[in-house]
């Protein structure tokens, strides 16, 4: 054997088990990104919702659940809740509130009250609160995942039908 051929052969199975790593990070961290976002688990809930809206007493409140089933922590997590109140002639965005966490560990669950009073709202000066309005409660979740190679960017919308279902009006 070529002594000049060992260190060679050395410097390609450290290349290889380097792929061999890389590969199998990738592949686990694709698959349990597809198990957090899995309809049939409930890893990503909104309940108890709650709103009163009057002059001098708006509030909303609602329990938001995010549960990270997967197997690398969940990084720069952000909620941007906006609420819409239309009629037949006027719409106003009437909340625009973003919530940030710094991180959610593998294996946990995340949940919590997420309140808004009176000074989070921006109601017009004329606003008439005794108009029936439909309302539309948005609410966006970004966070990053799997050693920060995978972005998620997940949209929730609810209507009047869907907040009376987790709650009420």
């Amino acid at each position: 054997m070529n002594v000049g051929r060992i260190p060679r052969q050395i410097v390609y199975g450290i290349v290889l088990l380097i792929q061999i790593c890389l590969t199998l990070v990738s592949i686990l961290g694709g698959l349990s990104s597809v198990m957090i976002l899995d309809p049939n688990f409930e890893n990503i809930m909104v309940k108890n919702f709650n709103a009163n809206f009057g002059p001098g007493i708006n509030q909303l409140n609602f329990t938001f659940i995010l549960n990270n089933t997967g197997v690398y922590d969940f990084h720069n997590i952000s909620f941007n809740i906006n609420l819409t109140m239309s009629n037949a002639t006027d719409s106003y965005n009437v909340l625009n509130s973003n919530v940030t966490i710094s991180e959610i560990k593998a294996e946990q669950k995340f949940e919590e009250v997420i309140s808004f009073n009176d000074s989070d709202f921006n109601f017009p000066i004329d606003f008439n609160y005794t108009t029936d309005y439909s309302i539309s409660l948005q609410i966006i979740i970004e966070f990053v995942y799997s050693l920060d190679l995978i972005k998620f960017r997940i949209f929730l919308n609810f209507t009047d039908s869907d907040l009376g279902d987790l709650g009420g009006l």
